[in-house]
């Protein structure tokens, strides 16, 4: 702009020829013409002007730039220190969340430590009662099995798998296998207590690089750069990665080793609570057999003798019913009967009805309420008939059934005094001589 308007200021030089202008300031004069001639001239002065016309532009364009370099650099600076604000604080909230990630796990490696010391603890504890137990098993395996021969002789729908048969072959199976099962049960929680142990091992080591990591960022927290300022010559301007030593682990690598290790204590915890429960259970009833066998098995051989009692007594009490039953469903037979001879005559006038109003001529043979009322009396007396057929034919099957019934509960009754003989007499008196020491 300052160029155009100088030229635009430009006057020219009387006698002097047209300058032409070729655009952005310049003129026909500006033009540098080869063999000028030597000294002062009016008609060179425009190369004069554009020449200190060249020499302002150059030092105008070097000022711009110098300011445009001063901005930037002052920009720059300026970027410079927010970087660095930012990538500091930036830092110390990923190292403090960092640490909280590791402290988080670190406590989890806690809680897992804890419960696996009390879970080694609790099966150690059991492993010595199951092997006390082990050496608590020799009791009365041949008075069960004579139990068992005996209560074989019982006849007819009596001799069944009852409770007392599956208390006796528990008592019995429970006494011959209870050495073998304690033993390899006792085996089976040394193993356990080995891999528990293992997984604590690991789980602890995890558990110590998690607390000297925390150490470390501790540490790491604490530098500032006052802190360095005495280091200041030691300071690198490449990075320091490239140098680190060790495996390269991702932060995704890191959680999921942490992780496996959890979940392969807590595989093993379960495991553990697993075993236990079925120790215990295998314990539970080892221990009752041990110590409530007889009065077990005796309780259940009372219940079977009630039920035997008492069904033999509704047998009995059934048997005087049915008697009487007998002849009960005999008159009602005939009863029945009877009403169905009875419901014969109104069946059939009826129907004469009905076949006596079919002869009415031409439109009059309509279907009208009298013969709506008709269709219904038949119906009904249809059902009736058949109903009352039905119950003599169910009748007549009553009075056969009852007849049979009662033979076969004269056949129960019998049955059922030989089963009571068998439980009170023969194997009562049998287990009275079992004695069960505690242990």
């Amino acid at each position: 702009m300052a160029t155009r308007s100088k030229l635009k200021n430009f006057q020219q030089q009387p006698g002097a020829p047209p300058h032409k202008n070729y655009g952005y300031g310049t003129t026909a004069a500006s033009i540098k013409l080869p063999n000028m001639p030597k000294g002062p001239s009016v008609t060179y002065k425009p190369t004069w002007e554009k020449a200190n016309l060249n020499t302002y532009n150059r030092a105008e364009s070097e000022r711009l730039a110098a300011e445009k370099l001063l901005e930037e650099a002052k920009s720059l600076i300026q970027d410079a220190k927010v970087r660095v604000d930012r990538d500091e604080v930036e830092v110390d909230q990923r190292l403090k969340l960092r640490n909280v990630d590791v402290d988080f796990w670190k406590g989890e490696l806690d809680n897992k430590i804890a419960q696996l010391k009390d879970e080694i603890e609790e099966v150690h504890a059991l492993k010595i009662r199951a092997d006390n137990e082990t050496r608590s098993c020799s009791e009365p395996i041949n008075i069960a099995t004579q139990c068992i021969t005996f209560r074989a002789q019982r006849q007819g729908c009596d001799l069944i798998r009852d409770e007392v048969d599956i208390n006796l072959e528990m008592e019995l199976e429970s006494f011959k296998n209870n050495q073998g099962l304690l033993a390899q049960t006792s085996q089976q929680m040394e193993e356990q207590m080995r891999l528990m142990k293992k997984c604590k091992f690991i789980v602890e080591k995890d558990h110590t690089e998690k607390e000297l990591a925390l150490q470390v960022d501790e540490v790491t927290k604490g530098i500032k750069m006052t802190s360095l300022n005495s280091k200041k010559s030691d300071i690198k301007t490449t990075s320091v990665h490239n140098g680190r030593n060790g495996p390269q682990v991702t932060v995704s690598d890191w959680m999921n080793i942490t992780q496996q290790n959890l979940q392969k204590a807590t595989t093993q915890l379960e495991n553990s609570f697993q075993l236990r429960s079925v120790v215990n259970g295998i314990l539970a009833q080892v221990a009752s057999n041990l110590k409530t066998s007889v009065d077990v098995t005796n309780l259940a051989f009372n219940r079977r003798m009630e039920e035997i009692r008492e069904a033999k007594g509704k047998l009995e009490q059934q048997k005087s019913e049915t008697t009487v039953k007998i002849q009960e469903v005999e008159n009602t037979i005939q009863s029945l009967e009877q009403a169905l001879m009875a419901k014969q005559g109104p069946l059939a006038t009826c129907q004469a009805k009905i076949q006596q109003r079919k002869l009415r001529p031409g439109f009059e043979l309509c279907r009208d309420e009298v013969d709506e009322q008709l269709a219904r009396e038949q119906k009904n007396l249809l059902e009736i008939i058949n109903k009352l057929e039905g119950g003599i034919l169910q009748a007549k099957h009553c009075f056969g059934g009852l007849q049979k019934t009662l033979l076969e509960l004269e056949d129960e009754i019998s049955k059922k005094a030989n089963s009571i003989y068998i439980d009170e007499v023969k194997c009562g008196t049998l287990r009275k001589s079992i004695a069960i020491n505690m242990y």
